[in-house]
């Protein structure tokens, strides 16, 4: 008999962590955690697509397209025309701005510490460590896991 495959896990970025200000919704965390994950593991310019989006999030297409959209007009992404094996696909990766802000956010920087409802980011916990996994057990049941360094 087959065993059901584990869920696989979805990256999750801290809402303490705001780029430019830019209050993030839930679904946006969750596809700019995808991201934060690959350039956590210092793949920064690694580039990714809505498919591969939509596979590790398992958010609609549509639903990933919308947090797209928001996180380009904040210019927490940037989105270029690659040439792919089906012509012509738009790929989306972390601008140098956003890395600068996630740097920042891991020496205890305050990007706006004027904005309301800031988190205080003055402790030495560094953005990596904040960034969690989400992952759901077998009974349903989500758990966090901090992603390796």
């Amino acid at each position: 008999m087959r065993r059901a495959l584990p869920r696989p896990f979805i990256p999750y970025v801290d809402p303490s962590f705001r780029p430019g200000g830019h209050e993030l919704t839930a679904h946006e965390a969750l596809v700019l955690g995808v991201f934060v994950a690959r350039w956590a593991r210092g793949a920064n310019r690694m580039q990714v697509g809505v498919p591969v989006l939509c596979h590790v999030t398992r958010l609609s297409s549509g639903s990933v397209k919308r947090a797209l959209r928001g996180l380009l007009a904040a210019d927490v992404l940037r989105r270029a025309e690659c040439h792919g094996g089906r012509g012509i696909v738009p790929t989306y990766w972390l601008p140098r701005r956003t890395e600068a802000a996630l740097v920042a956010a891991s020496k205890g920087v305050h990007q706006d510490p004027d904005s309301p409802g800031e988190h205080d980011l003055s402790d030495p916990v560094s953005a990596r460590n904040r960034i969690t996994k989400i992952r759901e057990t077998r009974s349903g049941r989500s758990t966090l896991k901090r992603l390796p360094r």
